[in-house]
């Protein structure tokens, strides 16, 4: 029997659904969630314009009038892995892995930028180099978490990386401040 496109669609989108529904995603992906649901919302709403025949044929006559652009699928694409990168960053960096979890973060945020939790892992990554801790010098890596925090001020991973690398770099009271935050 052939499916109608329809179908298709809606078997392709349920198949999706079952890996990367948030409520799905284990423990270990807790700090991603929020970009989850993003995701997940983007793509129920993919969903729903490409079953529905009004909302398929708007989006068909936005394509063709340049809207939905290849560069605006490259941009979808490279946030994508970077959720994805961040992801599996997250996970080395748990496991102690910080070399890999170093190259994952920085993949993750130059995938995305904007994404202070991905600068937050980089640097916690970076920090812990033998060769920073024996010269003691953190003032790039600083300036970046306080850009950071500037940028999501009420994010406590933010707040807490900054407070670790605060404290590795000796400033003991600016480090309390921001641990006296997260609590």
């Amino acid at each position: 029997p052939i499916k109608s496109a329809s179908a298709e669609i809606s078997a392709a989108f349920f198949n999706l659904a079952k890996k990367w529904h948030p409520d799905r995603l284990g423990p270990e992906y807790g700090s991603v969630k929020d970009e989850a649901v993003k995701l997940f919302a983007k793509m129920t709403e993919a969903h729903q314009t490409l079953t529905d025949d009004e909302k398929r044929r708007n989006y068909d006559e936005l394509v063709k009038d340049g809207g939905g652009t290849e560069a605006e699928q490259e941009e979808v694409n490279k946030i994508m892995n970077a959720v994805v990168a961040y992801q599996k960053a997250t996970v080395y960096y748990r496991k102690g892995n910080l070399a890999e979890a170093e190259e994952l973060a920085k993949q993750a945020r130059d995938g995305d930028p904007g994404q202070s939790e991905y600068t937050a892992l980089w640097v916690q990554c970076v920090s812990q180099r033998p060769e920073r801790a024996a010269k003691g010098d953190y003032r790039d890596l600083i300036e970046l978490m306080d850009e950071a925090v500037k940028k999501e001020p009420e994010n406590e991973r933010v707040r807490m990386a900054r407070g670790e690398l605060l404290k590795r770099a000796g400033k003991l009271d600016q480090a309390v401040a921001d641990f006296r935050w997260v609590a």
